[in-house]
């Protein structure tokens, strides 16, 4: 029975929040490289590749990915960056 509660509930949050918030892909426009997607997110930069299926994921349910790698205060404006990876980080960081 609570197995079948905490399935409901966690349903019902999920169809809640169940697109990204266009705020925090607009925020994080100004940030886009070629071939990435840039979203704040939490007062972070979090980085996409463009046509992943992290960025996918992150679109339809509005969640930030539960793996990630992070560079503390390495981005843009002292910014701290996550990555679903830190390859992807350090691609980003190599585009001009």
């Amino acid at each position: 029975m609570l197995k079948n509660l905490a399935a409901a509930t966690l349903l019902a949050v999920c169809a809640f929040a169940a697109h990204a918030d266009e705020a925090e892909l607009t925020a994080g426009a100004q940030y886009n490289k070629d071939g990435f997607t840039a979203a704040i997110i939490k007062e972070r930069l979090w980085v996409f590749k463009n046509d992943s299926k992290e960025l996918a994921d992150y679109k339809e349910s509005g969640i930030e990915p539960g793996i990630s790698a992070m560079l503390i205060g390495e981005g843009p404006d002292g910014m701290t960056m996550k990555a679903p990876t830190a390859d992807i980080l350090t691609e980003y960081q190599a585009v001009k």
